[in-house]
């Protein structure tokens, strides 16, 4: 009886980490599998980039864009991927949240990548801001809606707000996401090259 009550007590926690394995190696192998995954969001930021002094709201449309394509593409769809036992299932998920491009969504699924990665952007703060991050992509969705919808404009510092958010996430929570995993960066491209890992090229 003892014994019995001693397994109890141990299994939940055997299988929890063999759950967690299990969502590892899967995340590990989409971004194996797509190793191009913040190519286009990188694409968009680059080109916010060179439209900032000119045309600031341009700017945002595209810095806005490059951050919630990193958001959907590149942090939740790999997560969602690896958090269902059936390849169909992850996939049929992520696939409606890529599709639906529902900002809604979108922050309802936040916990789950909190989760995860251990990184909640509801109160992640960037680098010289007081704000949490998802509040200011809050925020600038709700500028960039009213560009696309109402014909508004955006200021120099706003542009130059979205291409810090599009910034953090794509060069520094990104980063950190396939870093725990054992992967890295070469020009873009998720990599996981063994010899880059004993320090080769």
């Amino acid at each position: 009886m003892e014994r019995s009550i001693a397994v109890c007590q141990v299994f939940p926690t055997d299988s929890e980490i063999i759950v967690e394995d299990f969502r590892e190696v899967r995340l590990r192998e989409f971004y194996i599998d797509h190793p191009e995954v913040i190519r286009v969001a990188k694409n968009a930021l680059a080109e916010g980039r060179v439209l900032l002094t000119t045309t600031p709201r341009c700017s945002l449309v595209l810095a806005t864009t490059a951050s919630e394509l990193c958001v959907r593409e590149a942090l939740l769809r790999p997560i969602l991927h690896g958090s269902f036992h059936s390849r169909s299932s992850g996939d049929l998920m992520a696939a409606i949240i890529v599709t639906e491009r529902n900002e809604r969504l979108t922050r309802a699924l936040l916990p789950i990548f909190a989760r995860h990665t251990g990184i909640d952007l509801r109160t992640f703060n960037r680098s010289g801001s007081a704000t949490p991050l998802g509040k200011e992509m809050s925020e600038i969705q709700t500028i960039r809606n009213t560009i696309l919808h109402q014909g508004h404009s955006a200021t120099y510092e706003e542009a130059d707000k979205a291409i810090k958010i599009a910034d953090c996430l794509l060069d520094d929570i990104f980063q950190r996401v396939i870093e725990k995993i054992g992967l890295h960066l070469h020009d873009d491209t998720v990599c996981g090259g063994r010899e880059c890992l004993l320090g080769g090229e």
